[in-house]
Order: structure tokens, then sequence, then C-alpha cells
């Protein structure tokens, strides 16, 4: 993580994040899949995450477990506390071996029967909030006056004059509550990958284009084809790929306040054509005749995206909508020639209502659309 996160402030406020301190004996495995038997949670070991000490301008890495419950829009995560250096993700919470995280608008309900069905589990001898809390505001703003008190040898001091008791013994390297939230802002922003998306009209063909489709598969049955199926239609306006958390809202929002100024657009479609995706492998497509009005869109589109710092495709824009898929392919030209000959279609004029934001989702061999925004 770079020292660049100093001047990264969070964008998660305090009603989006509950943090529970947990003390146990358990390994940080064995404790992932007891809360996934209690709570039907799915957490799994992934990327480490990295904190950032200011103090001493060094990141850390502590092994976490990270779930995403897409129904309630619910992100988990349990963070050890100590990582393999000795080092500590919280200094303020020493007694706690693993720190878990629930981000989301159902927070602290779910943090509550969290805390309620874990506490039960055997060799856990603490389970508390640790933000918020009823003091959380003061907390936050005693720890950024903290850094700035220095102690008898001129030294930053790590506890404030209101504490009770000043304890002999020295704090590992940790981070303050504060520090800790814009750590997992930046952690979801920029390490986490969460969906595969990509913006695009849903389309719903005629029974004359769907049956030019079926005879195109029954001619075409001896070669390894697969149709599309009708419910995934749709016409690409923009792939993104890969998106981070953050990354999807801002999105959602750049995406909205253009779609809010445009109108439907009415395209057409002039015949069946073909992507030569490699070797021996065909993509059957419907062409989309040149439209001014879309290509406007998508530049329009292309170019918000862009300034969101998207790694985007720079290939032409080339408005499709794939119908089916070609393997292993003997003669290219061969079927080229068929398909430009025996499958001519009538232009069909479709009328497409405002791009929705899908994930694309992998099941095994097949793949799922999934809406995650309509721009209404």
């Amino acid at each position: 993580m770079s020292k660049e996160l100093k001047s990264i402030s969070s964008e998660i406020t305090s009603n989006e994040l509950s943090i529970i301190g947990i003390s146990t004996t358990l390994n940080g495995l064995s404790l992932a899949q007891s809360i996934n038997s209690l709570l039907n949670t799915d957490l799994r070991l992934c990327k480490d995450f990295e904190s950032y000490n200011k103090e001493n301008n060094q990141s850390y890495c502590f092994k976490n477990y990270h779930y995403s419950n897409n129904i309630h829009h619910l992100k988990h995560f349990l963070i050890s506390n100590k990582n393999n250096e000795n080092k500590l993700l919280l200094k303020t919470h020493i007694k706690f071996d693993y720190i878990y995280v629930i981000i989301g608008r159902d927070n602290k309900i779910c943090a509550s029967e969290f805390r309620d069905k874990v506490k039960k589990v055997q060799n856990i001898q603490l389970i508390q909030n640790v933000y918020p809390t009823t003091t959380s505001k003061d907390q936050l703003k005693q720890e950024e006056k903290t850094a700035k008190i220095l102690d008898i040898f001129g030294n930053p001091s790590i506890t404030s004059n209101k504490t009770k008791k000043s304890s002999t013994k020295k704090l590992e390297t940790g981070i303050a509550v504060k520090q800790f939230i814009d750590d997992i802002d930046y952690y979801l922003e920029n390490v986490m990958s969460n969906k595969r998306i990509f913006l695009a009209y849903n389309v719903v063909l005629n029974n004359e284009v769907i049956y030019t489709i079926d005879k195109l598969k029954n001619h075409f049955s001896k070669q390894n084809i697969s149709l599309i199926p009708k419910e995934n239609y749709h016409l690409t306006l923009q792939y993104v790929g890969e998106s981070t958390f953050k990354q999807l809202n801002n999105i959602i929002f750049s995406t909205k306040e253009i779609l809010d100024q445009s109108q439907n657009i009415e395209v057409e479609i002039d015949k069946i054509h073909y992507f030569h995706t490699n070797d021996n492998d065909l993509t059957l497509f419907l062409s989309i005749k040149d439209n001014a009005t879309l290509e406007q869109t998508y530049k329009t589109i292309h170019n918000e995206y862009l300034k969101l710092n998207l790694s985007l495709s720079l290939r032409k824009f080339v408005p499709h909508i794939t119908i089916a898929k070609i393997h292993g392919v003997e003669n290219i030209s061969l079927l080229k020639q068929e398909i430009d000959t025996l499958f001519k279609i009538s232009p069909l004029k479709l009328q497409l209502s405002k791009p929705i934001l899908f994930e694309s989702v992998s099941i095994g061999n097949k793949v799922r659309y999934d809406i995650v925004k309509l721009f209404e």
C-alpha cells in the first residue's frame, strides 16, 4: 500500500459499518468455519489486508477472510489482529485476536446477530463492538488529537490526558480505529475485485429472427455450435470487466448522470455476421446498422469511464447482438460463405430503452447475467 493513503479520506460512514473484536484461541481457518456454520456465510481466505502505519511509513499485511452477501448487500471480513511479524492491526485493541467487519446498510442488525451467535462458540473468550460504540465519535476525535501529544521524552504519545493509568508495557506497532476505517475504504476501492460488469441494452427479438437462429442451429448441427440463451440477448454499450466495490458505486453514479440526459434509441438489425475469434472458432451475431446516436452515447460513456481510471479496451466500437458460437471449425471460409448465402434476415428495427449494468457470473461452463443496476 502506498503512502499516498495519507491523503485519502474514508468514504465509509459510521452508519455503513460495524467492527467487532474477537478474543479466541482458535486459528483463523477454524474460526471462519465456525462462523460459516452458525451464520450461513461463506468466509474464504482472500488477499491479505494491508494496513498503512503513518508513524513509521510502513505497510503491514494481515490474514483476511472475506464473504460478500449479494442478497443483503453486505461485505464481511475476518481479519487477524496480529500478523506473523508480531505486528498489531489495531493498537488500541490489543486484547483481540481477530477483527470482524460488516459493511452495508443493515450492518448493525447483522452485527447484533453475529455477536449473539458467535459468543457461544467454544474457545471464544470475548466478543464485543469496537465500532461504532456510544463513544465512537469522541474516540475518533481523541485519536486525532493523540498524535499531537508528546511524552516526557518528546516522542508522540499513544495515550491521552484522559487515560486513567498509563501502561508500562510498550504496545506493538499498530493503528487506531480511524486509520483502520481508511484502510478498509482503500482495500475495497483498490484491492478487492467484486464483479465483472458491463453496460448493455436488453434485447427482445421477434419470431422471424428467432426462427432464423433456430434454422442456423439445425443447419450446423454437425458442428460444435452453441446458441446464446434468449434471456442473455443484449447489445453491449461498454464492457468494463473486474470492478471493485467502490469503483462500482462511481460507475453507477456517472452512468446515471449521463443517461438522465439521454433518450431512447432506435437501431436497425441488418444481417447475421461473424467474428473470427481464433483459428477455428466463429462468433455469430446480429449486425447493427451504423447509428450516430448510439455511437455518440458510447463515446460519452467511454470517456466518462476513462475519467474513473478504469482499464477499458481501445478497440473500435462494433455494436452487435451475439447469438451463437461455433467451435473447432475445419473450413472457416466455407462456413462463412454458407452463412452469407443461406441466412439472410429482413431489416428489423429495435427500440432500445436505457441500458442496464450487468454482472457476468460464470457457473461451471455456463454464463448468467445478473442485473446490478437499472437506470430508469
